[in-house]
């Protein structure tokens, strides 16, 4: 959870294909400084990696501030702008020109003629009214909603004759939403229509490509650098392809192999490929004639897919930072100036290995190289100097936290709130990395006492500032949870059962006294994590009076009612909810009280009936029944859990998660359903005779270098 907030963070700054997009659709003019033709990329690095397998996710870090050293595209810049005469016609305004910079931006004066065209040809809207209001939809999407592509659907079918225009907006709509299937399918679509029809006004070009590889490198699916990568492989055999004649059209530049490699950061054990795809890019820039280079964005992409590898990997993503900053020295090139965002991502992979020593010396470096940056550069030019911003102090809090380092964790988050600039004060992700450090303490650890009431305070302090009008400091729900998580594992809060109760019905008040109808627009609607954590709460109220005894039940069996209660498919007793409630039989149930059997027995057949009896069911139920009723209530010959009816768990989370891992071919007790013949005898298993591979030194590439 916490790598991917962070990814979030450092990734949603600049992740938009139109506001966002300052670095991918800007690429360097003619002028600019490559490194030498005998530098190798990675050259100077402890470990030199080759690689046969293919690659997946890598999408695009684009930096708000430093980074960006090129203006940033807007609609405008891209298609063209006002409405005023010209000669060309919209489908070439979308394609780079000769005479520009190598770059798939687009030139103004060749794409004001065609909108005004629209407007003549056209008897109800036109096609350039129907693209700004595709436009519109586009700048104001910021999450999935049904509503969105239904508009952005009906906008495009009103549009009589599409053109490759039509198609990207779309695509981006797309990609924005979480939707990289439907993106693909539509460049399909465009791609199979332009093939038999060879309409050059929806002929696909290198940003109609690059935007679907973007809306897979945006969304989190599984295969997303797979599809990025594949697509990427699509552009360079169609520019290669003499059969037809996209040439230097849909030819791949820098910004689609980043984004490429953004995808590959954003995926799990993706390091390799992705380390591969750099050296490609390096390889294009000394051995071809075509617009790419690594940049800045591309070490960026590459340090991030070293942080989510498995394992100890921080240092190989320092080591690669210090290889860019060597290559910076000796080049001079901008492109390779070092800045936040490559910092952030380094220290977040020391952060991964609770390594708060390394991440506070990065933090501490750049704060360094931000107090020896002169003041005309901190005031005119700030993305010219490396500064620390509210993620990088959010790393080394995180850092500290995981590092049990509690103590200077609050003595950072006090610099913090006396910070004046915006760009360093804390946020809603600030408190929320506080709190869940005062919740991962047990007792008296560190020296700090009462944890959880440190935790009430913080978020006490968080919603007044809220109600002040800071709406940078939102409770959500996840700071919520981790306040009540921090009182329903605390051993000396009083009344925590009734504590977390007041502050799930503060949730409701909050929710309504906004007016929201869809709950998915408001960050303190609850959720079945709020619930349980009411529910835990009282289960843990075990050592405390026979009156807070009662209590704590009574809160138990309301909140539990009250969550039957909802009229929300997204909040559903699962596996933790009834396990809970076994926990409050067996800690606030007397062994002598027939009810405690009654109840038990109760939310055992509940669970057996909803497909939700997981480890920690079946663990509470052995703990608050007697073995006699025990023996009684699960069939003869079950020695464990998984012994069970598969229907009595086959909803459980982690039963699920293992069914999608092993695949369609697999059934729930891990053997592989084997095909039978036609004598209805399974088939024989195969040996499969061992073949001796040639050694390659990068296969990759060798598949590449087959295309020239």
């Amino acid at each position: 959870m916490v790598s991917c907030l962070l990814l979030t963070h450092v990734i949603v700054m600049s992740i938009s294909l139109f506001k966002g997009m300052t670095n991918c659709f800007v690429m360097p003019g003619p002028n600019v400084k490559f490194l030498h033709h005998d530098t190798n990329i990675l050259k100077g690095t402890k470990e030199q990696h080759h690689f046969s397998h293919s690659r997946s996710n890598s999408i695009i870090l684009r930096s708000s501030n430093a980074e960006n050293t090129q203006e940033p595209v807007t609609v405008e810049s891209l298609f063209g702008g006002d409405d005023e005469d010209g000669e060309e016609d919209e489908y070439n305004s979308l394609l780079p020109t000769q005479s520009s910079s190598p770059s798939t931006q687009l030139s103004s004066s060749e794409t004001k003629s065609t909108e005004a065209n629209d407007q003549e040809t056209t008897p109800l809207k036109s096609t350039y009214i129907l693209h700004k209001e595709l436009e519109t939809v586009l700048a104001n999407t910021y999450k999935f909603t049904f509503k969105t592509t239904k508009k952005a659907q009906d906008i495009f079918s009103q549009i009589t004759q599409p053109n490759a225009k039509s198609y990207i907006l779309l695509i981006q709509i797309y990609g924005k939403t979480n939707q990289p299937q439907l993106a693909d399918d539509l460049q399909n679509e465009m791609l199979s229509k332009y093939l038999e029809t060879n309409n050059q006004k929806i002929k696909p070009n290198t940003v109609t490509f690059t935007s679907t590889i973007d809306a897979w490198a945006q969304s989190n699916h599984p295969k997303a650098a797979e599809k990025a990568e594949a697509l990427l492989e699509t552009m360079i055999q169609l520019f290669h392809d003499k059969n037809n004649d996209f040439g230097k059209d849909i030819q791949p530049n820098s910004i689609t192999f980043d984004t490429v490699l953004h995808a590959f950061s954003k995926a799990k054990n993706k390091a390799k490929p992705a380390e591969a795809i750099l050296e490609q890019m390096d390889f294009i820039r000394r051995n071809m004639d075509w617009d790419v280079k690594p940049t800045v964005l591309s070490f960026t992409n590459l340090i991030n897919a070293w942080g989510n590898q498995e394992g100890k990997n921080a240092q190989r993503a320092q080591d690669i930072m210090e290889r860019m900053e060597e290559l910076y020295v000796l080049t001079k090139d901008k492109d390779l100036k070092l800045n936040t965002i490559t910092m952030n991502c380094v220290m977040d992979a020391w952060t991964k290995e609770s390594n708060w020593q390394k991440a506070m010396a990065i933090l501490t470096r750049m704060e360094v190289l931000y107090e020896n940056s002169n003041e005309y550069q901190k005031e005119h030019e700030p993305g010219e100097i490396v500064s620390p911003n509210t993620i990088s102090y959010n790393i080394a809090l995180k850092a500290l936290v995981n590092g049990k380092q509690i103590r200077k964790a609050q003595d950072l988050f006090l610099r913090m709130q006396s910070f004046t600039d915006p760009n360093m004060m804390p946020t809603t992700r600030t408190y929320n990395i506080m709190l869940s450090g005062y919740a991962s303490l047990n007792s008296s650890q560190d020296g700090i006492k009462d944890a959880a009431k440190k935790a009430s305070l913080i978020l006490t302090k968080q919603l007044a500032l809220y109600k002040q009008g800071n709406l940078y400091v939102e409770p959500d729900t996840i700071s919520f949870s981790t306040c009540m998580n921090a009182i329903a594992k605390s051993r000396t809060y009083p009344n925590k059962a009734k504590k977390t109760k007041e502050i799930l019905n503060a949730m409701w008040e909050l929710y309504r006294s906004e007016g929201v109808d869809d709950p998915f627009e408001s960050s303190f609607y609850p959720n079945i994590i709020t619930y349980n954590t009411v529910l835990n709460a009282a289960a843990f109220s075990a050592f405390t009076s026979e009156k807070e005894k009662q209590e704590a039940f009574l809160v138990a069996l309301s909140t539990f009612n009250e969550l039957r209660s909802l009229d929300d498919d997204t909040i559903e007793p699962d596996e933790v909810t009834y396990g809970n409630l076994l926990k409050v039989c067996a800690n606030l149930l007397p062994r002598d009280n027939p009810q405690r059997n009654k109840m038990a027995e109760q939310l055992w057949k509940g669970a057996c009936e909803k497909g939700l009896v997981g480890d920690l069911v079946w663990n509470e139920l052995k703990r608050a029944v007697p073995v006699e009723l025990f023996l009684k209530l699960i069939p003869p010959n079950v020695s464990g859990r998984k012994d069970l009816p598969l229907e009595w768990r086959e909803n459980v989370k982690v039963e699920m998660m293992e069914r999608k891992r092993r695949g369609k071919g697999r059934r729930i007790d891990g053997e592989r359903s084997r095909k039978k013949t036609r004598t209805g005898k399974p088939r024989r298993k195969r040996k499969r005779k061992q073949v001796e591979l040639p050694q390659v030194q990068n296969v990759r590439m060798t598949r590449f270098t087959e295309y020239l």
